[in-house]
């Protein structure tokens, strides 16, 4: 039996669903020969570098006319409009904005950051007044966050203690110094 070709079949379901889009979106005509291009472009290199420079020469030209500027900002504009200015999308900007900050996202794989900022998105921030519910792993770090903090703190306490015992002579435990530790 001869093995599937996942990403090759894939493709190929794309390449058909693009197809039926453009069947039911023009006339006749005009759909056999998208069809056809969109295959050529696929198959021949010649082809495609034809196309891209075409494309190149009539991008220079759009750019050079001042009507085609303004239908681009114009487009620009709503679309600025429809998407941008939506709730979700700023909540979304929002929070891969915060995820991108931390150090293990920056040196992360692309498909390893779109998990992280995933769940990100799905646990809640943790706040005073709201009661977060946390994953196993983040009640682990936020332990270990304290326990380090509070270790350190004790450390630096017991250095100072230390260092005044040795400067003063006099024992830290003494009480008739009063000392409050």
């Amino acid at each position: 039996m001869k093995p599937i070709d996942w990403q090759n079949r894939r493709e190929q379901r794309r390449i058909r669903r693009n197809d039926l889009k453009i069947m039911s979106s023009t006339g006749k005509n005009q759909k056999q020969a998208i069809i056809n291009k969109q295959r050529r472009l696929r198959t021949s290199q010649d082809y495609l570098q034809k196309q891209r420079s075409w494309n190149r020469n009539n991008m220079k030209i759009r750019r050079q006319n001042e009507m085609c500027a303004e239908n681009n900002r114009q487009h620009s504009r709503k679309t600025y409009a429809r998407v941008r200015l939506t709730d979700s999308y700023r909540e979304r900007r929002k929070s891969y904005a915060r995820c991108s900050r931390t150090s293990e996202y920056r040196e992360a794989t692309p498909e390893l950051c779109r998990q992280l900022c995933k769940n990100w998105t799905n646990t809640r921030a943790l706040s005073s007044t709201s009661s977060a519910w946390l994953t196993e792993q983040q009640k682990y770090w936020l332990r270990r966050r304290r326990l380090l903090t509070v270790l350190k703190r004790r450390t630096t306490q017991l250095v100072m203690q230390q260092k005044m015992q040795s400067e003063s002579g006099v024992s830290s435990f003494n009480d008739s110094i009063g000392v409050i530790y």
